[in-house]
């Protein structure tokens, strides 16, 4: 013989959710993000005629801003940098090409 639930309990078993599953799909989701804007801003230096350097942020899995940017003089990169530690790369490509 079923039980009868009323409104509340039903409502509450509707809206039940896995937040582990939920996380981890959220950080899955995250991380493809991360690496598709990583690829397309690799493909507008590549393309790019500029001497400026492309600096771009994203966020990484615990949800923090993290800097990354390319030199396409030097081609050289960083990834995953604070902004200070930004800061201070963009200074030294400043200064070496004094």
């Amino acid at each position: 013989m079923k039980s009868q639930l009323s409104w509340k309990e039903y409502q509450a078993l509707e809206f039940l959710t896995e937040p582990t599953a939920n996380t981890a799909s959220k950080a899955l989701s995250l991380k493809l993000k991360t690496r598709l804007n990583h690829i397309w801003q690799s493909l507008v230096a590549y393309f790019s005629t500029s001497t400026e350097p492309h600096v771009w942020r994203s966020e990484d899995s615990n949800g923090q801003v993290v800097w990354h940017a390319y030199d396409p003089v030097t081609n050289r990169s960083v990834q995953q940098a604070s902004m200070d530690e930004m800061r201070v790369w963009l200074e030294e490509r400043h200064y070496q090409t004094l």
